[in-house]
């Protein structure tokens, strides 16, 4: 892994020469103290910058190839874009009209990008959702391949500024529920594993106080993808490979039917193998509240937390607008108190050995550093000797880009300490850490 460079300046000026009114571009990922914004929305935010920008501009457009499917002497209509996100078609040669030759053009016009104020940072996540929606439907009419939305969400994702744990929403759709009238929820990817944290009934008699839920069983379930049915559509997501490879068995049905704000209970793997059939969209929703240990557990969906599945973002997205009524829908809820948890594969190498740690989404940098030592304070102290960043593309075309945390503004004000806040970043799967302790 190569080291990461600790910006001691301003790296990029404007076209006079002078200095840029904000931060500049390093062809790193950058950990940026002295946010403000365009609309001066808020006072020296800590915000994760992409490799490449000119602050307070749009984007470069970029391409992706080979997800157009048709052959025609006409270009279906792009997808439907925003204020912030646009597609158009992108082709060197002329009809008939291939995936050979043609790309999807998008644009990150950076209308509201760089602004800071809350309101206006939730107007661009929900056009964000609104622009894949729109992405969705030609995969629906056939003209892009099953899962291009999601494709090209994660090359968005490589390029948006956000506030540390905004950084989660660009790339596991993450919603903290702290937002008025949103709900606590993460989606699930290929490549994770769900952690189980099992709580079992304890009855010792009846009437004595040590009848209740206790520390159960720890159970993980891997998560991939399998081949569609028929050969067409979204790979749907699985829970355990050869359950998704062979004829699963069919999981009964509980003796009564749940209503709309219940859901299937899951007991294990049967459960999730899957239960109605399979989907390539996965939604874990937490409750806003969970019973008491010394209460008997329910089916209600507003006390456990459910797995929501569905064959459509659209369709995920209404089903979780309809929360907690989810009938007709894929759901599942884990019974008896269980914590429910994605984790992601994280690559950590100390004293020249390199192993994968499993961590729940929501993990920091600090929460490695300070596994071995303490998170540093002077801006001259370095426990982190590299850090690099898988990406879907990078300006220099390699496959990852390392780190850079910043310290000194464009006006060259320089921080006095670093602030243990800097290192807050949460990570994504496979980011790979060496730590110089």
């Amino acid at each position: 892994m190569s080291d990461p460079q600790f910006a001691t300046g301003p790296t990029e000026g404007v076209a006079d020469g002078s200095l840029a009114a904000g931060p500049g571009q390093n062809n790193q990922f950058q950990i940026y103290p002295f946010f403000t914004g365009t609309d001066a929305g808020c006072s020296n935010a800590i915000y994760l910058l992409p490799p490449a920008f000119k602050y307070g501009s749009g984007f470069q457009p970029f391409t992706v190839p080979l997800l157009y499917t048709g052959s025609s002497t006409d270009l279906p209509a792009p997808a439907t874009g925003n204020a912030d996100f646009s597609m158009s078609w992108s082709s060197p040669g002329k009809a008939p009209y291939t995936q050979a030759n043609v790309s999807a053009q998008i644009t990150i016009t950076g209308a509201n990008a760089w602004a800071c104020a809350a309101a206006t940072r939730q107007t661009l996540m929900a056009n964000f959702t609104a622009f894949l929606l729109a992405i969705e439907t030609l995969e629906t009419a056939g003209s892009l391949l099953p899962g291009s939305a999601r494709r090209i969400g994660s090359m968005i994702a490589d390029q948006m500024p956000a506030p540390l744990v905004e950084s989660l929403f660009w790339r596991y759709a993450l919603s903290p529920g702290t937002y008025p009238k949103t709900l606590p929820y993460v989606d699930l990817r290929p490549g994770m594993r769900l952690r189980v944290d099992a709580a079992v009934s304890q009855f010792v008699n009846p009437g004595a106080q040590q009848n209740s839920y206790v520390a159960g069983a720890r159970l993980y379930y891997p998560i991939g993808s399998t081949g569609p049915a028929g050969g067409s559509g979204a790979r749907p997501l699985t829970f355990d490979a050869l359950l998704a490879t062979i004829k699963a068995p069919t999981v009964q049905p509980p003796p009564q039917a749940p209503s709309g704000t219940s859901a299937l209970g899951a007991a294990g793997g049967y459960d999730l193998a899957p239960t109605g059939g399979a989907r390539p969209y996965w939604r874990l929703i937490y409750p806003a509240s969970v019973p008491s240990p010394f209460s008997a557990g329910d089916l209600a969906i507003t006390d456990n937390a459910v797995l929501l599945g569905a064959t459509s973002l659209a369709a995920l997205g209404a089903a979780t607008a309809g929360y907690p009524n989810l009938t007709g829908n894929v759901s599942v809820a884990f019974l008896g108190r269980s914590l429910v948890v994605p984790e992601i594969p994280v690559f950590v190498t100390v004293r020249n050995t390199t192993s994968v740690q499993w961590m729940a989404v929501g993990s920091t940098l600090a929460n490695v550093i300070e596994q071995f030592t303490q998170l540093p304070l002077s801006t001259t102290q370095s426990v982190l000797s590299g850090f690099l960043r898988p990406t879907a593309f990078s300006p220099s075309g390699q496959p990852t880009a390392p780190l850079n945390i910043t310290y000194t503004e464009p006006s060259g004000t320089s921080l006095p300490a670093l602030s243990p806040a800097m290192f807050d970043l949460p990570l994504i799967a496979g980011d790979g850490i060496t730590l110089a302790v």
